[in-house]
């Protein structure tokens, strides 16, 4: 009986499924990054709604009232929030 080569049996196995996995055989991690990008997508939402609960506190409006202009936990959110976003619907739209 002739060796088979292990990983030509992989490729071989790969090649013969659907395509999502057959580009994930071939290391695409097409799901593990669109998974990712998913997570990095809900991550950002959410610091985008503290952005805005934050915004809207007393003490965020006293602050504005006063001069003081906008905390940096705010700012933190607002850039955090839409970066996180743009990134994960980035990693989501990716091919």
């Amino acid at each position: 009986m002739i060796p088979v080569d292990s990983h030509e049996h992989f490729k071989y196995n790969c090649a013969i499924q659907s395509d999502t996995v057959h580009r994930t055989c071939h290391g695409g991690y097409t799901m593990n990054r669109k998974i990712i990008g998913i997570v990095i997508l809900a991550t950002g939402i959410v610091l985008l709604i503290l952005g805005f609960n934050e915004s809207g506190t007393f003490g965020s409006r006293a602050g504005r009232m006063l001069g003081a202009g906008v905390s940096n936990m705010v700012l933190f959110y607002f850039i955090a929030g839409a970066a996180c976003t743009i990134f994960g619907l980035m990693q989501i739209r990716k091919k």
